[in-house]
């Protein structure tokens, strides 16, 4: 069963001489557990007289051949009298109802109200005002998916398109200048709740800022020595000051996030919590400057240097965060540990740098003030701890054990009529014993046994590498 969360940008807009009407309609479509959808995917649009759909009006499916993280826009077009029971019914009713069903489904509940007034439908316009997926490849402009239409205009020599970015194409910058912008355009004067977020794939040479995306002025989101921070100019604090933390890797894609909401600035890297800096100063700071991303148009020093992929800007300050899965240990069939991951090679790690690790492990594994150790799980075989249950008493979570047999026996046996009892074999040293009582080629004979403690016992097995959530 797949969920929709309905992101209404209505503008059903008519003209008196034409009659004809405009919908443009956006939102994110997530499945049953919350996790965003992708590929093709069709929505059915319908306009009702009332919420229990009594009558409808009109109604129209379109086919979205690439659904980016779940988002989706669509302008349904062709609100005319020629297609309409009745246009009057549109324009002129006091209350319409919007029906949203996915890929041929039933609508989606509750259907939304929409108001209308003799020349335009009015509604809140949806949160995302801009998104780019740099899909084009080549040229000097990527479009925007949200059905904001601002469409970014590249400039410079600092940037270049690339056909490995996080989800098909993408753009790599230089660091020395350069990169896309929007025209300005007020769907991106975001006053009140604000999200940015990108995917990024950090190059170094940051040392100082390095702008992903924002618009000068009122909202930045960059990289400062690795990590991760916003900027946030408002009507009662006008200046650039750098807020917030967390750690963005060099040289694999990361996806970064930022809001505000008027008290806090908050970041995240890969869907997680790293750093909440009060920051009560209330509404953004308004101006016709343009969104960029790559870049600072006021500091040009302050370019990206890496590649970038999948932008958005929202008016919203949510991000969907799942569940922390800080100090997680995974088993990888690859070489290398994947983003949001380090190896589990007992290496000191600076608690600044990844505090949520920090926060699940602190100093279990060694490690004290600033610094902490992960632990070192090579050529380890791993083992659940007891936690009271009484099979491995004794154990504490990140105890290690060294390997260990049980004591071992041969069992008694005859020779010549001589019967011999059990003969102990200990895990350490060894047991000689005459078994055979002098029938055996004379009185002095023996046999020894003794374990082999030079090497461990194990099972078949593959070796895979050991990496741990940070």
């Amino acid at each position: 069963m797949r969920l929709l969360t309905t992101i209404l940008a209505c503008s059903l807009a008519t003209s008196a001489m034409a009659g004809d009407a405009l919908l443009r309609h956006q939102g994110r479509m997530l499945d049953s557990v919350g996790d965003p959808l992708g590929g093709a995917h069709s929505i059915r649009v319908s306009l009702y007289d009332d919420a229990s759909a009594t009558t409808l009006l009109w109604q129209k499916t379109y086919a979205i051949p690439n659904v980016d993280e779940g988002y989706y826009a669509v302008d349904v077009t062709g609100l005319s009298a020629d297609n309409l029971t009745d246009l009057d019914d549109v324009i002129g009713a006091d209350a319409l109802y919007l029906g949203v069903a996915v890929d041929g489904t039933t609508d989606l509940l509750p259907r939304q109200r929409v108001a209308s007034s003799a020349f335009g439908m009015t509604g809140s316009r949806g949160p995302v005002r801009g998104s780019w997926t740099f899909e084009e490849g080549s040229g000097a402009t990527t479009t925007d998916q949200s059905g904001e239409r601002n469409t970014m205009t590249g400039s410079g020599a600092g940037y270049g398109w690339i056909t490995q970015g996080h989800t098909g194409n993408g753009v790599q910058f230089t660091g020395t200048g350069g990169g896309f912008q929007t025209a300005s355009d007020n769907s991106l004067e975001i006053r009140d709740d604000l999200t940015l977020e990108a995917w990024v794939y950090r190059l170094g040479g940051d040392s100082s800022p390095m702008a992903v995306v924002g618009k000068e002025n009122s909202y930045l989101m960059g990289i400062n020595s690795g990590q991760l921070q916003a900027a946030i100019w408002t009507d009662s604090r006008s200046t650039w000051e750098w807020q917030g933390g967390g750690f963005v890797p060099l040289n694999q894609w990361t996806h970064v996030s930022v809001t505000y909401d008027g008290f806090a600035i908050r970041t995240f890297v890969n869907q997680e919590l790293t750093s909440m800096v009060p920051y009560a100063h209330g509404t953004i700071a308004a101006n016709s400057n343009p969104v960029s991303i790559g870049q600072r148009l006021d500091a040009p020093t302050e370019s990206f240097n890496g590649r970038i992929d999948d932008v958005r800007v929202a008016a919203a300050a949510q991000v969907r965060q799942g569940p922390s899965m800080s100090g997680m240990v995974g088993m990888f069939a690859g070489t290398s540990c994947p983003a949001g991951w380090v190896k589990a090679d007992g290496s000191s790690m600076d608690a600044a740098t990844f505090p949520g690790l920090y926060g699940a492990v602190g100093n279990t594994y060694g490690g004290s003030g600033t610094t902490f150790s992960v632990p070192d799980l090579r050529g380890e075989f791993l083992r659940a701890a007891d936690d009271g249950r009484g099979v491995d008493s004794g154990r504490s979570v990140g105890s290690a054990q060294a390997q260990d047999w049980k004591t071992f026996s041969v069992a008694g046996f005859q020779s010549g009529g001589y019967t011999h009892g059990d003969v102990l074999i200990p895990k350490t040293g060894y047991n000689t014993t005459y078994p055979f009582g002098g029938k055996w080629e004379g009185p002095g004979n023996r046999l020894r046994f003794q374990w082999d403690t030079t090497s461990e016992i194990r099972p078949r097995n593959v070796a895979l590498l050991s990496c741990i959530k940070y």
